[in-house]
């Protein structure tokens, strides 16, 4: 299914040490990035019925030089037919300073993009790159990245990156998991719509902190994770992470993700004041999904941490518009 978990992890603990030592650091892959590299497959859900798998993962034979070190994702793509291909490869390799991206695969939902600089060195909030590639029609696309959020200990990074005519792509960068959150924008009848797709890390979230199946008991405190739409994922994704924007008063792009003459765009304008709190948004935890006279009504548990690591967590409900605009919230708890 995969090259071994031990194994591998061998083998990135080697090129660590290896680019710690090196008299140029320049030129070794640099230790933070490889740490980026994922170490085992896993499942990924996105829009409707779609998933893929990473089956298994494979070392690039890096044996001719020291400057580079990295892994081949191979997987296959759900929701085919049986006379389409629905296999695919991602590599990720660091050289330097720098993680690359290049994809194979006609079913899989990722970049349009051949080749993506996935993240630069140093990896610190406010980073910007610029790159260029091409996309899958062989035309030349100009790329800026920006690390837009980095956590206190570096293992968690979100990087927005923008194309020209409003397209942007924003990838979750997890120690250990590599990509754990994609999404990316994608044309649909004149407009653009939101797809992408998110790593499963189990069905049961601890509210203590823990995530995944293990320890879990039958305590009330548990929700169980569940699939929702990848748009209804990256709306109610990029309502908190404008939510905290708003609530700091720093700019009101909050009111793209909401309907107008709505609930919602009520309670948004009645925030007149800043707040002096400082919150950073962490994650989201579906656990219950209703439709309701034309409405998509999805509960969630939602993690804030503030500025001395306390988290916060509150139960929520969101009703969503079919267009996927946020039409009322509500807190549960």
């Amino acid at each position: 299914m995969r090259l071994s978990k031990h194994l591998l992890l061998i083998l990135i603990i080697g090129f660590l040490f290896t680019g710690c030592s090196s008299t140029e650091p320049s030129k070794s892959p640099d230790a933070s990035l490889v740490s980026f590299l994922p170490l085992e497959g896993g499942a990924y859900s996105g829009d409707g019925d779609y998933y893929h798998l990473v089956t298994a993962i494979e070392a690039i034979d890096a044996s001719e030089t020291d400057e580079r070190v990295g892994v081949i994702l191979k997987g296959e793509v759900s929701r085919q037919t049986q006379d389409r291909d629905d296999r695919f490869e991602i590599s990720l390799m660091v050289e330097g300073d720098t993680l690359i991206q290049n994809t194979l695969g006609k079913q899989l939902n990722d970049s349009p993009l051949l080749e993506v600089v996935l993240l630069k060195a140093p990896v610190e909030e406010g980073r910007k790159w610029l790159f260029v590639t091409e996309d899958l029609e062989g035309k030349r696309q100009k790329i800026t990245a920006t690390i837009l959020e980095v956590d206190d200990e570096g293992k968690r990074v979100k990087v927005h990156y923008e194309g020209k005519d409003g397209y942007y792509e924003e990838r979750t960068l997890v120690h250990g998991l590599g990509v754990a959150d994609f999404v990316r924008t994608v044309l649909y009848k004149g407009d653009y719509a939101l797809t992408g797709y998110h790593l499963d890390r189990g069905d049961w979230v601890d509210t203590t902190g823990k995530l995944g199946s293990e320890g879990a008991s039958d305590s009330e405190d548990q929700v169980k994770r569940i699939e929702i739409p990848t748009k209804a994922y990256a709306l109610i994704w990029g309502f908190n992470q404008a939510w905290v924007k708003k609530w700091q008063g720093i700019d009101d792009s909050i009111l793209t993700f909401v309907a107008p003459e709505s609930p919602a765009l009520e309670k948004i304008n009645a925030i007149t004041e800043p707040s002096d709190d400082v919150l950073s948004f962490v994650e989201f935890i579906p656990f219950e999904m209703t439709e309701e006279e034309g409405l998509v009504i999805i509960s969630v548990l939602e993690r804030y941490e503030d500025q001395v690591g306390l988290i916060t967590e509150n139960r929520m409900k969101y009703t969503l518009s079919l267009d996927y605009k946020i039409w009322d919230f509500e807190r549960l708890n």
